[in-house]
Parts: structure tokens; C-alpha cells; sequence
């Protein structure tokens, strides 16, 4: 049975002229997929905006979302469809997911996380504006 871990994964947002950072918390298996780090960037983030600490957010932006409403089925919905969004967005190359300094390539890929692997997630504009 794989192990669980806890990362701390950067919240990237374009501001312009620079980058500000915050942080988002995941929870997954030591070997996850791609679509499956994608879809629990995109929950973790939900949570996020839903517990007020900060509407700051890399994905949801990304997929046209405003993030999580009141209504929990409401809720069990927009994030359904914004984890679909995400991963039509990674399939466009709207989004890059880089994990240990590799660039992840296809949703299916798995992938070998670490307690302290390096996970980033790059918005297209975030990217261009580097």
C-alpha cells in the first residue's frame, strides 16, 4: 500500500511585473498520477478560498472559476468541473506541472513523489512572464 504525504506546493501569481508566492497543502499517495496531482492542486485550493485564508490562487484563475460557492453539491460540481478544466488546460499546455525539476508530459504519467519532492505549477501566463 503506497504511503501518504503532505506537500507544500507554491501558489504562483502573476502580478505584473513580478511573482508573488503563497502556499497550498496536498495530500496524496507517494505515486500518484498526473491528473491526479492536478485534480488535488485544484481541491486543495477550493479549500483554500473556501476557508478565507487567502482567495489567492494558481489554477482557478486559469480555468474561468471564481472558486467554491456556499452550497456544498453546488460546490461538489464547480470543483468536478474545474479539476476537468485543469486538465484540459495541462492538455493545451495552458498549465506546466513540474515535480523534482521534471516537466510532466501526459496525464497518465505516474509519478514518484518524495516528502520533500519540489511540485510547481505554472499558468501559462505565470511562464510567459518569467
Amino acid at each position: 500500500m503506497a504511503r501518504g504525504l503532505l506537500l507544500r506546493v507554491p501558489t504562483l501569481m502573476d502580478e505584473g511585473s513580478q511573482l508573488r508566492q503563497e502556499m497550498c497543502y496536498l495530500t496524496l499517495h507517494s505515486s500518484p498520477t498526473v491528473a491526479e496531482l492536478i485534480a488535488e492542486k485544484v481541491r486543495a485550493e477550493f479549500r483554500k478560498v473556501q476557508l478565507g485564508a487567502s482567495a489567492d490562487t494558481t489554477i482557478i484563475p486559469l480555468i474561468g472559476n471564481q472558486g467554491p460557492s456556499v452550497q456544498d453539491s453546488k460546490q461538489q460540481l464547480e470543483e468536478t468541473v474545474a479539476i476537468l478544466r485543469a486538465w484540459e488546460a495541462f492538455n493545451t499546455g495552458q498549465l506546466t506541472v513540474l515535480v523534482d525539476g521534471v516537466v510532466a508530459r501526459r496525464l497518465d504519467q505516474r509519478l514518484m513523489l518524495r516528502r520533500n519532492s519540489a511540485v510547481l505549477f505554472y499558468p501559462r501566463a505565470v511562464v510567459a512572464a518569467c
